[in-house]
This record gives structure tokens, C-alpha cells and sequence, in this order.
């Protein structure tokens, strides 16, 4: 558990990248024979920021199989997870809507709790690492983590800058 929130996401090894073609060949497959539909989004499918790919990937995993183990474990009729994905080009970022059908997120849950090593929700049969890994992704993209409380049992938003950011 130490080994997955300490590990170091390297800023040297991020590179420019196509946001659509990542979610089709590098995330997207991995869950085509699931129990779930996954519906991607994307306004242009030429969207680019620069990420480090394995740790984007791996957050972007983690959110999947939250919805598969704790949004969908109450054998909810037709799952659906979404992800839109469009860009704000006044500010240069990404933006990456995550909605699912599931259980509703709960409601007494933070972002910065759901972010949080070891945080958890009470009926959560996890450590409370996948969280905290997304977290670790978002701070180390200076992006921006939000839980959208409205008619979607579960919703997300996550925001990322375009460019190199440096600090």
C-alpha cells in the first residue's frame, strides 16, 4: 500500500498527449468484456495535454474499478459509466466530466476526504488507496479534483492544464 501513494510521478517523463486516443487504446479496452458500458465523449477527438501516461492511466483505472466494485455492487440494471472529455481554451486545460449510474456517491464524502489515504466510505470493502492515488495524479498535474453533487448518482470533474506546467 505504502509502495502505490509514495511512488514518484517523474514530471521529466510526461509528454504530449491525444486525450481520445489514450481513453480508446490505453484505457478503454481493458474493460470491453465487463459487466458495465463505458461511453466516451469527446467534443475533439484532437485534444492534447501533456500527462505522464502510466499515472493517468492508472487514476483513470482506479475510477473504473471503484464504480465496478462499489457504485455497481448492488446489481444495478443497465451500468453506464461515462467520461466527456472537452477543453476550455481560455485557460488552456482539459476537462474530464465522469458520471456513473450506480449507487450514489456518499453524500457526507469530501473531495479532499475521497483523496485522502486511507479514506473511506463506511460499506467500502477497500484500503482506501485508489483514491488517494487519483489524488496523487491530480496534484502531481496541477489539476483540479471536484465531486459535482446533482442529478448523476455519481459525478466527477476533473481538470487538467494543456501545457508543461513547472514549479
Amino acid at each position: 500500500a505504502r509502495d502505490i501513494v509514495t511512488r514518484e510521478i517523474e514530471r521529466n517523463k510526461f509528454q504530449k498527449t491525444n486525450i481520445f486516443d489514450l481513453f480508446e487504446n490505453n484505457i478503454l479496452p481493458f474493460y470491453k468484456n465487463k459487466t458495465f458500458n463505458i461511453v466516451l465523449v469527446c467534443k475533439d477527438k484532437e485534444i492534447e495535454a501533456y500527462l505522464h501516461i502510466e499515472s493517468f492511466v492508472d487514476a483513470i483505472g482506479n475510477i473504473i474499478r471503484n464504480a465496478e466494485m462499489h457504485a455497481f455492487s448492488d446489481n444495478i440494471a443497465d451500468p453506464v459509466l461515462r467520461f466527456e472529455i472537452d477543453e476550455d481554451i481560455n485557460v488552456e486545460e482539459i476537462i474530464i466530466d465522469y458520471t456513473n449510474n450506480g449507487i450514489p456517491f456518499p453524500s457526507s464524502m469530501s473531495a479532499d476526504e475521497y483523496l485522502s489515504f486511507g479514506k473511506k466510505s463506511k460499506n467500502s470493502k477497500g484500503d482506501g488507496l485508489g483514491g488517494a492515488w487519483i489524488g496523487k495524479v491530480i496534484e502531481a498535474h496541477d489539476g483540479a479534483f471536484e465531486i459535482i453533487r446533482d442529478n448523476n448518482p455519481v459525478h466527477f470533474r476533473l481538470t487538467f492544464p494543456q501545457g508543461v506546467q513547472t514549479k
